[in-house]
């Protein structure tokens, strides 16, 4: 599909190095073999074949193997193209000799042949059949065996990617090529290395301890195993005697990795359930690391050796702390299948000289590391994945433990492989620095890793969530890549195309790409927002080096544009517009402090319905928001961002529909009707003490504030939506803003916010559909002290402040804010002809603050109005009004704004 083909494309540049490199060594050969000098070109030759398989190209999650088929198939077509070019300069030169790789396809070719008819194929058979030995088939089948590795976690995958290969390569009348050497099962995040091993073994003296088992003739010896690993690969697999041949050398070359695979699952344990262990009393104690001591002590790890191998039950022989971290250690390595990267490729990993791949292209799993309650009991007991809140999903879970203790098991299970993955991932010692913090995503460790696997001169492609470039907690590893010149490429699509059936249509994901050392792009070409492969040509752009310093200073990950044209709107509104928080240096103009009050999972347990009220006896009380009363105390809504809209915190209602085990809770907007009587608020799902809200606000509790759906995405009709609220609770999906200015000086500030200028640079920071603090802090906003400045004759706070404030007060509940600012009048009426007058009107306002006030700036504003398709859709005429305001208060007709 189209994210293979793009996947392919950015494959070209490793393809041409690699065949570029092949030609040399070619024409070295060639001009060898002109001086006579017959034995030294044959070296030569043989060595051309040798760099034409020597590519090295991992997938390491690679489920049914549908990259590694593309993989093949698009390498042999260009070793085919370079044999045919081959072909055609002897037409030209007939000194030129037969191509290295030409004559061991004929070699292979003989070799089918032969063993056919030594299984009693007469001559026709053999001739019916010699048209489907050609030379893609065969050279297929040296670079599917030579070329190709893949990891997955499920071995039914491993077999499932060897079947694809093996249909794609399929050679009619030769055996199916040997492939277990190149792809394998395990978890590829979780392992040991033998630096990590040697560490455990040496004394405080730096000598090694216990060095017995390796002192042997068994002992772990690197040339050896990657000198039979040779021997593997270059058989043709094209008799079944070669293919009984690899399996044999392979068999022995597992042999010769044991002992040390033995030690390498040792360290991986000491990860998880074998960590060291504190003896004696006082300042006598010392530490005893169990690992330590069972790696030193050959009879213990021969014991281990046969636990593992055959299953003896031989355990009981060691000393019982021995025993134990024996145990440890075999439940570890069956619970996380531990992959040691090492010993399951030496020949790319351990040799001589360059280590690594050339290229790891891969798209890894999309998921948390922490086990999600609500999918596990989703498969196993939907039920209670159904339950309203998670405390009464706690609660069930608990009860499993005596009414279903067999489901009980099997979720402690699943939780605890997850949970000890995350403090693997979050440990001192983590092999994830720079993604493995925070709520990791199982993609994040794998694009680490994957890094980590690189040749120098080497290539990697993704297939993530569009977070990687773009989230705060991947800033560090962002800022990295970007600093060491190792990002090659990023293109970001929309699955609006189902390019991936099963994921929402809004979901956005990213095909990037790095580089093994610096020597990635200065100017990065990046493209966003695409629906198909062929928009790259029109949609590429060059990030410059200074974007992400200019347009993220904070945390300097990737910003996104649609067009080349959003790339220059957005650097000029940045030059003009300071961002609203900036770190270093610090600047704050507005005091900012950002607040979320309830988790929605986590606090779950503070949380009422109706009918939870009525059974505890509370009452319903009058007054602007729909409170209840009681013997604990007064509880008030809970708002959730689905009930809010841009300045208006009573857009929706909730129901609730426990069928839907996701989503639950959906909006109800409210009427036309409900919105005209201003002592309407809306019905939440929860309600929270009242109590629990003021405890929220250490510094004091204020009258109002500037709320914002922190759940969004750039493909809504709008991406920033902000409201004023009355104190009430608010659950995670909304965060609040709180200023230390005037409360005229904040209702600008949400004004701002509000604003299509503001929305259009928005939608250039959300790569996924969080709208975080971190982008907020980051968006360029016109600073207090701009409110003070005046544009013919009138203050900017006198312009936006009363709209604002008209916009927000249309209810009882909101009388607060209008005192603050000083207006002791009723709420304004609602009124939706008004109201879009009044949004067109500070749209206007906002594009002149922001720099677009000349005539020659009309066809900046029509670009940024087009990219609102969605209200463009809704309100065809919108676009025109503001732009007709735009040209009014450009010639300083005030009077309407200024009027009210």
């Amino acid at each position: 599909g189209p994210v293979m083909e793009t996947r392919r494309q950015q494959a070209a540049p490793l393809l041409a190095e690699w065949l570029a490199c092949v030609q040399a060594r070619d024409a070295e050969a060639d001009l060898v073999a002109r001086r006579g000098r017959e034995r030294q070109a044959q070296e030569l030759a043989q060595r051309v074949e040798e760099t034409l398989l020597d590519l090295r190209v991992l997938d390491p999650a690679m489920g049914s193997g549908h990259f590694l088929v593309a993989t093949l198939d698009f390498l042999t077509d260009g070793l085919m193209a370079l044999l045919a070019e081959h072909q055609e300069d002897r037409g030209i030169q007939p000194h030129l000799g037969e191509h290295p790789i030409l004559q061991s396809l004929e070699a292979q070719r003989g070799a089918l042949l032969d063993s056919l008819q030594a299984q009693g194929l007469n001559e026709e058979a053999r001739r019916a059949i010699l048209p489907h030995l050609d030379d893609l088939r065969l050279l297929k089948r040296l670079v599917m065996k030579r070329c190709l590795f893949g990891v997955d976690l499920n071995p039914m995958a491993v077999e499932l990617a060897k079947l694809s290969l093996w249909l794609d390569s399929f050679t009619l009348g030769a055996p199916l090529s040997f492939l277990d050497h190149h792809l394998k099962s395990g978890i590829s995040l979780v392992g040991a290395t033998l630096e990590g091993y040697r560490a455990l073994r040496r004394d405080a003296q730096g000598a090694l301890v216990g060095a017995g088992l390796f002192a042997t003739a068994h002992s772990f010896d690197v040339e050896t195993v990657v000198a039979r690993l040779h021997e593997l690969v270059i058989l043709s697999d094209a008799t079944r005697d070669q293919v009984k041949q690899s399996q044999v050398l392979y068999r022995d070359i597992e042999r010769g990795l044991f002992a040390m695979r033995v030690m390498l699952d040792v360290v991986a344990s000491r990860a998880f359930s074998n960590p060291p262990r504190r003896e004696g009393r006082g300042r006598s104690a010392v530490v005893v690391d169990d690992v330590a001591t069972l790696l030193a002590d050959d009879g213990a790890l021969g014991v281990l050796g046969g636990l593992i191998r055959e299953g003896r039950e031989t355990v009981g022989q060691l000393p019982d702390h021995l025993r134990l971290c024996a145990l440890n250690v075999l439940e570890d390595r069956e619970r996380h299948t531990f992959f040691h990267w090492e010993l399951a490729f030496p020949e790319v990993l351990l040799a001589e000289g360059t280590r690594g791949f050339d290229a790891v292209i891969t798209n890894p799993p999309w998921e948390r590391i922490r086990l999600q309650e609500n999918e596990f009991f989703a498969q196993h007991r939907p039920a209670i994945a159904q339950l309203q809140t998670a405390a009464q999903r706690r609660r069930a879970i608990a009860a499993l433990e005596q009414g279903e203790p067999e489901l009980w098991e099997a979720f402690q299970r699943a939780r605890r492989v997850r949970d000890e993955l995350l403090d693997y991932s979050h440990g001192p010692e983590s092999p994830y620095p720079l993604l493995g913090g925070g709520d990791t995503n199982l993609y994040a460790l794998m694009v680490e890793r994957s890094l980590g696997l690189l040749k120098p001169a080497g290539r990697a492609g993704f297939v993530v969530p569009s977070g990687l470039c773009t989230d705060h907690g991947n800033a560090a590893f962002f800022g990295q890549m970007v600093d060491g010149r190792r990002v090659a490429f990023i293109y970001d699509f929309e699955n609006r195309q189902a390019l991936f059936p099963s994921v929402d249509s809004r979901f956005k994901f990213s095909l990037v790409g790095f580089t093994g050392a610096g020597d990635g792009a200065t100017r990065i070409p990046a493209a966003f927002f695409l629906h198909r492969v062929e928009q790259l040509a029109e949609r590429t752009i060059r990030l410059e080096p200074d974007d992400f310093e200019r347009m993220n200073p904070n945390t300097r990950t990737c910003p996104v544009f649609r067009t080349p044209q959003d790339h220059a709107l957005t650097r000029r509104i940045y030059d003009r517009v300071p961002v609203l928080k900036r770190h270093q240096p610090e600047s704050d103009p507005w005091g900012i402090t950002y607040k979320t009050l309830f988790h929605m999972t986590n606090d779950s347990g503070l949380f009422k319905t109706q009918a939870q009220l009525e059974a505890l006896g509370a009452w319903r009380e009058a007054g602007p928001v729909p409170t209840w009363g009681s013997p604990d105390g007064r509880y008030v809504p809970l708002l959730e961002g689905k009930m809010v809209q841009a300045f208006d915190p009573r857009a929706a209602g909730i129901t609730v529909n426990l069928a839907n085990v996701h989503r639950p809770a959906q909006p109800a907007a409210s009427t036309e009707a409900q919105m005209a009587d201003p002592a309407y608020f809306p019905t939440p799902q929860f309600w929270v003490l009242e109590n629990e809200v003021r405890e929220r606000f250490a510094e004091g509790a204020p009258a109002w504030v500037i709320a914002f759906k922190s759940i969004t995405s750039p493909t809504n009709i709008r991406t920033f939506i902000a409201s004023p609220i009355p104190l009430v609770a608010v659950g995670n999906s909304m965060a609040l803003l709180l200023t230390g200015l005037s409360s005229g000086l904040t209702a600008c500030l949400m004004a701002n916010l509000n604003t299509l200028v503001l929305d259009y640079i928005a939608r250039q920071k959300v790569g996924g559909q969080n709208l975080n603090f971190f982008i907020v802090e980051q968006l360029p906003t016109l600073a207090p002290a701009f409110y003070g400045e005046t544009f013919h004759g009138h203050s900017w706070e006198s312009l936006i402040a009363p709209s604002a404030l008209e916009l927000s007060y249309t209810c009882e509940a909101l009388r607060p804010m209008a005192q603050a600012c000083g207006y002791e009048g009723p709420p304004y009426a609602w009124n939706p002809a008004r109201r879009r007058t009044l949004r067109a009107q500070l749209d206007a306002l906002f594009f002149l603050a922001y720099g677009f006030d000349a005539p020659e700036d009309e066809p900046a504003l029509d670009h940024i109005l087009g990219t609102f398709p969605i209200q463009n859709e809704q309100d065809p005429a919108y676009a025109q009004l503001v732009k007709g305001y735009v040209r009014a208060y450009r010639a300083g007709a005030l009077q309407a704004v200024v009027a009210g």
